[in-house]
């Protein structure tokens, strides 16, 4: 209810107006508005017993804006051939609850000449004026569909907003409900952009960004294309089959097309990128559940590996729903130490003895079961907690290694730092006094880093990684052979091992020119004065190529999986015997000290 002598003066107003509460329903209505309506019996009820659904989806979509604090001047349909201009503001009651007061300015019929100009029943035969008060509707409405398309304009790239986006999507599914026709819906993301920007300027971040959007506009079938996010596009295509050649098509155009290489200046911007796509309505009905479905397939085509497309199924649904547990129990997780060290042997090319061993993590949950340590370690570094995993995983495997080391049964425990810890200000100071809490003296650390850690602040991890190896941590540069394989970074930073990558290893006996590879590698490292260790060996011909490459160290399953403290207390007492079985996790994962 409102004040009784507020109503007594709106009741005066020759203006319609009305106040609702925040769920839509009318508790004031003006005699204007009653009779521009046709209806008395107003209050308690709410549009649905007036209106048409598609003529409520607009009241409340602006509705819905002004209950969340914005004001609102907007064109409505109010009856068949009638709109008008209705100026909507928040509305707060004595109760504390928020609600809106909507005053009618201007109302028009637009009926053709020569139509009868007999309003319908609903307005109760009011005929307005039609014309200065025409002239100036059609000019607000003017304005105001500029100013909406402007709303809906992404500023930097001049495509489609969020909300632009948004908008057009339930326009297709009003379409695609009329002609009972399905459409493929993307959500497509640059991979590593953060690197363009550092490397070339945002400027020409910029530019690549106004590139890709034009090259998505120009692929077959594409209805619109919007910038949803920094460096995330999201595409409307037309109809597609569930499984067919237009979606495969699609996916060869966006690697071909869409990310073939950009040039800024005389330098060449090499672009690759991931898409998750979903259909309308086998997987979504609603422009929410589009987006949410996209979003999953996109994020399951990041996890394995960037540069791909999914489309989204079940299984993507159910490795998210895990992935959720997982962030739920990983922090109790971490907190009461259940998860665990286990040490994969690296051997001599020369005599197979052991040199030293790399620290892996692993975690099994009671509900869960074995949790991959790449699913884990991405969910650690979302949440904020890959610090504490790290320090967890060095102070257990410190304790356990520690005589083993003390003993010389091997040289070196090697463990791997996050991208994150890496660039991180303080990270050399925070690591060091790890290393001699542990009582393990620096020079039997070894750091294995990523490429990426040195392309996204290089100047913060160059000073860490000079700060470690000056207390005698030895560097290594891991998984060299993919990615970059940037050679400034074997040049500037300070660095004693490089990691040659699996997926050279796993070719060299079946590609010629893989095997030339890894020998150029090996004489490159030479060349640097640097260590080399080939990983992921498995069988006995992979070890024979590696040693005649001349490369120093390897490991891999060949030799052992990765073992417990227990088993590799045993295993160092046993010799190197090869083939040794341990803890049976495929598709090993590193995770740093």
């Amino acid at each position: 209810m409102l004040n009784p002598k507020l109503e007594e003066v709106l009741d005066a107003m020759p203006h319609a107006v009305f106040v609702k509460d925040n769920a839509h329903r009318w508790v004031y209505a003006n005699r204007a508005f009653r009779k521009l309506i046709g209806c008395e019996d107003v209050l308690g009820k709410d549009d649905r017993h007036i209106f048409s659904q598609d003529q409520v989806d607009v009241f409340w979509r602006e509705n819905d804006l002004v209950f969340a604090g914005q004001e609102s001047l907007n064109e409505e349909q109010i009856g068949q051939d009638r709109f008008a201009l209705t100026k909507k503001v928040p509305f707060a009651f004595e109760d504390g609850s928020t609600g809106l007061l909507g005053i009618i300015m201007d109302y028009i019929s637009t009926r053709p000449a020569g139509r009868p100009q007999t309003a319908p029943p609903a307005f109760g035969g009011l005929q307005p004026e039609m014309t200065a008060l025409q002239k100036r509707l059609e000019d607000a409405l003017a304005e105001k569909a500029w100013a909406l398309e402007i709303a809906r304009t992404d500023s930097a790239t001049g495509l489609r907003n969020r909300h632009g986006l948004e908008a057009d999507l339930e326009d297709q599914i009003r379409l695609a409900e009329a002609t009972g026709r399905s459409f493929g819906f993307a959500l497509v993301d640059l991979d590593h952009f953060k690197r363009i920007n550092d490397r070339f300027g945002h400027s020409a971040g910029d530019e690549v960004l106004k590139t890709v959007g034009k090259r998505l506009g120009a692929l077959p079938g594409v209805v619109s294309v919007g910038r949803i996010g920094g460096d995330e596009f999201a595409i409307i295509t037309e109809e597609l089959d569930e499984i067919g050649e237009p979606l495969k098509e699609l996916f060869e155009r966006l690697r071909q097309v869409v990310f073939r290489p950009t040039r800024s200046g005389d330098k060449t911007i090499r672009l690759s990128g991931s898409a998750g796509i979903c259909l309308y309505p086998k997987d979504a009905k609603t422009t929410s559940e589009l987006l949410s479905r996209a979003d999953l397939a996109l994020f399951s085509a990041k996890r394995n590996g960037r540069a791909s497309s999914k489309v989204f199924d079940e299984s993507t649904l159910g490795a998210y729903r895990r992935r959720l547990q997982i962030e739920v129990k990983l922090p109790d997780a971490i907190q009461d130490e259940l998860i665990f060290p286990v040490f994969q042997p690296i051997v001599s090319s020369r005599d197979r003895s052991v040199v030293g061993v790399e620290v892996l993590a692993r975690w099994s949950d009671k509900d869960l079961g074995p949790i991959n340590p790449e699913d884990f370690v991405s969910v650690a570094t979302d949440i904020g907690l890959v610090g504490k995993l790290d320090r967890l995983v060095f102070k257990k495997a410190t304790q356990i290694a520690k005589p083993w080391l003390d003993k010389g049964e091997i040289n070196f425990l090697s463990f791997n730092a996050s991208p994150m810890d890496v660039v991180t200000p303080g990270y050399a100071t925070d690591f060091l006094r790890e290393i001699d809490a542990s009582g393990v003296p620096p020079s039997s650390i070894c750091l294995e880093i990523l490429e990426s850690s040195l392309v996204e602040d290089v100047s913060s991890a160059r000073r860490n990684l000079h700060r470690l190896r000056e207390k005698g941590v030895q560097i290594a540069l891991d998984d060299y052979g993919t990615g970059y394989s940037n050679l400034r970074a074997l040049l500037d930073m300070p660095l004693d091992k490089l990691k040659i990558d699996k997926s050279l290893v796993s070719g060299i006996e079946d590609d010629e020119k893989v095997l030339d590879l890894v020998i150029s590698l090996v004489q490159l490292g030479r060349a640097l004065d640097l260590t080399m260790v080939a990983e992921g060996v498995e069988t006995a011909s992979q070890s024979a190529f590696i040693e005649g490459a001349g490369c120093p160290e390897m490991q891999g399953y060949y030799f052992s999986r990765p073992l417990s403290g227990a088993d590799m207390t045993e295993w160092l007492k046993s010799g190197v015997p090869e083939n040794v079985p341990g803890d049976g996790a495929s598709g090993i994962t590193k995770m740093a000290g």
